[in-house]
């Protein structure tokens, strides 16, 4: 009790702060908790979590890298680039979704409503994306 292994709101405090990864590498760290001093193990976590941030950061330069990117501008309009790309094939998605949709009722002749028992036509299966 005195080593704040049971102060669940402060532990939840700073749960809340970290992103899931984070989250994941302190509780699986949380055990070695009972070892050592609580301020040796918050400072062995930051260690860690520091890590995680900087492999990421690592990680999306080397992408920025490989896309031929030079500098931080071009890398700005490159993930806006990115996002607005990815933004659109989701709505291209979700058109050809509601495409489908309204073809498969058309092709049931169901107008939203209710349905006949024994009237529902089996619709091919497409393949989820990756």
């Amino acid at each position: 009790v005195a080593r704040g292994l049971l102060n669940v709101r402060r532990i939840q405090a700073v749960e809340r702060k970290r992103s899931w990864a984070e989250n994941r590498v302190a509780s699986l760290l949380r055990p070695f908790l009972r070892f050592v001093p609580a301020a040796e193990h918050d400072a062995t976590v930051d260690g860690f979590v520091h890590e995680l941030r900087l492999r990421a950061r690592i990680a999306k330069l080397k992408e920025y890298r490989r896309a031929g990117l030079a500098n931080l501008s071009d890398a700005d309009a490159y993930d806006s680039e990115k996002r607005r790309r990815r933004e659109a094939a989701a709505a291209g998605l979700q058109h050809a979704q509601a495409q489908a949709s309204a073809a498969a009722m058309a092709a049931t002749g169901n107008s939203g409503g209710m349905v006949a028992s024994g009237s529902r036509a089996q619709l091919p299966v497409d393949p989820v994306p990756a």
